[in-house]
């Protein structure tokens, strides 16, 4: 009986005796077994959520446009089959592989006092030099209760032993002056395992 090159399915040649249901029950269990197949090496997709909300983080002095990479102190909301560590400021996949990466840190306006922080960017970072994606936003108003959440995201090959993700806040004022106050509230960093 010849079968699929892709595939090895097993299908009635010309010369192959005429027996329909033994062939279609040939072709059902071979689809089966290779459904199985795939399905059993999946597994779970490789993910992890490292985060930080328990503790505010306020930084006085800020030199603006300066890079400041936030610490994930509060550990994993989910690392899936132990796949990352993680150490301070730094994410690591212990897997390599292609990863999506998305940092998010929540900006609350706590400055009533010019100058108070104008441009605010969130940065994702692979092994602190490369950056993977940014995201933005401006505003100058001095609103003391008011946050903001800002989200980059980016992607990687990761060799899984030495490379790290992180998540770094740039913060800009008017005129470039030094910010009396920053803080932070909750930052995380998701990192989630493209390829098999």
């Amino acid at each position: 009986m010849p079968v699929t090159p892709a595939r090895s399915y097993p299908y009635p040649g010309p010369t192959d005796p005429a027996d329909v249901p033994q062939s279609l029950e040939d072709l059902a269990l071979a689809v089966e077994e290779d459904v199985q197949f795939q399905y059993d090496r999946r597994g779970d997709r490789t993910v992890a959520k490292a985060w930080r909300t328990s503790t505010p983080t306020t930084i006085t002095n800020w030199v603006s446009g300066a890079a400041w990479f936030l610490d994930l102190a509060d550990g994993f909301q989910v690392n899936v089959n132990a796949s990352f560590t993680l150490s301070g400021t730094r994410l690591y996949p212990t897997e390599p592989g292609y990863y999506l990466v998305i940092a998010t840190i929540s900006y609350p306006v706590v400055s009533t006092v010019s100058p108070y922080p104008q441009g605010r960017h969130t940065v994702v970072y692979a092994n602190g030099t490369t950056v993977l994606g940014r995201d933005s936003f401006n505003d100058n108003i001095p609103t003391g209760d008011g946050s903001h959440e800002s989200v980059a995201v980016g992607g990687r090959n990761m060799n899984g032993t030495t490379d790290y993700f992180g998540v770094a806040a740039r913060i800009y004022s008017d005129n470039l002056a030094t910010i009396p106050s920053v803080r932070f509230n909750t930052r995380s960093l998701t990192a989630i395992k493209m390829t098999l």
